[in-house]
C-alpha cells in the first residue's frame, strides 16, 4: 500500500497464492523500487519457504524468488549493497535435524543465490534483521536457544563480507528474549529492539538495548505492564 503524507491511499498491490503468504520487511531500492521479504506456503519446494519480491516504484512485481526445502523456512530482513547484490537473513531446518538454524543468503541483483551459510547450535535459532556497518561487515540479529543464559536469548553476530563469523554475543536472562530490529545510533553505537520475559513487568515486555561497536551492552530498558 502506498499512501500520501495524510494517509490517503494512492495505490495498492496484492501478492500471494492459495495458502498463507506473509511479507515481514519492506525497503526501498536504489532504483526507486521496493524489496519485500517474508515467507510463502503457496510457492516454493516445501511447507513454508523464504520469499523475496522485487517490485517497481508502482508496486508491480519485476521478479520474485523462493529459497527452501520440503521443510519450513522463514524469511527475515534483507539489504541491498552498492553493487546491487542482496544479503538476506532468515532461518530454516536445512540439516533435517528438527531445529531451526540462522540462514544467510547472498544473491545477485536478480535474486539468484551466490552463496549461503548457516549458523547455530543444538537448539533453535532465528534470523530477523541484518545491518551493514560500513567496513564490508554485517551484523545479524535474531534469537538463540543454543547459547546464552536461558530459554531463548537475543543473538547478535558480526560477519565479514563472505559470511565468516567475527564475533558473537548473546543477551538475556533466565527466560525468553528475542531481537527483532537493529539500527545505527548517531554516536556510532547500535540500538536493538525486541522483547523480553526475563526482565520488566511480566509476560513479554518491549526490550530496547544500546550496544557499542564491539557488541558490549551500554544500557537496556523495558517497557510494558
Amino acid at each position: 500500500l502506498k499512501a500520501d503524507r495524510f494517509g490517503n491511499k494512492l495505490w495498492s498491490q496484492y501478492f500471494g497464492g492459495s495458502k498463507v503468504d506473509v511479507i515481514r520487511y519492506l525497503s526501498q531500492t536504489l532504483d526507486g523500487g521496493f524489496l519485500l521479504s517474508g515467507s510463502s506456503e503457496s510457492y516454493g519446494p516445501g511447507e513454508s519457504d523464504i520469499w523475496i519480491i522485487k517490485a517497481s516504484s508502482s508496486g508491480l512485481i519485476e521478479w520474485n524468488k523462493n529459497f527452501g526445502t520440503f521443510r519450513n523456512e522463514y524469511g527475515g530482513n534483507l539489504l541491498e549493497t552498492d553493487d546491487g547484490s542482496l544479503f538476506l537473513i532468515g532461518n530454516g531446518d536445512l540439516n533435517n535435524s528438527g531445529d531451526q538454524d540462522i540462514w544467510l543468503i547472498k544473491t545477485n541483483s536478480q535474486g539468484d543465490s551466490l552463496w549461503s551459510k548457516t549458523y547455530g547450535g543444538s537448539g533453535n535459532e532465528t534470523g530477523n534483521d541484518i545491518l551493514s556497518i560500513g567496513d564490508s561487515s554485517y551484523i545479524i540479529l535474531g534469537s538463540t536457544s543454543s547459547f546464552g543464559n536461558g530459554f531463548e536469548d537475543v543473538y547478535l553476530m558480526k560477519t565479514d563480507d563472505s559470511g565468516n563469523e567475527e564475533w558473537l554475543y548473546t543477551y538475556g536472562g533466565s527466560d525468553m528474549e528475542n531481537g527483532s530490529s537493529i539500527c545505527h545510533s548517531t554516536d556510532g553505537s547500535y540500538l536493538i529492539a525486541g522483547y523480553t520475559k526475563s526482565f520488566g513487568q511480566g509476560q513479554k515486555d518491549i526490550y530496547i538495548m544500546k550496544i557499542d561497536y564491539e557488541g558490549n551492552e551500554i544500557w537496556s530498558q523495558t517497557y510494558g505492564t
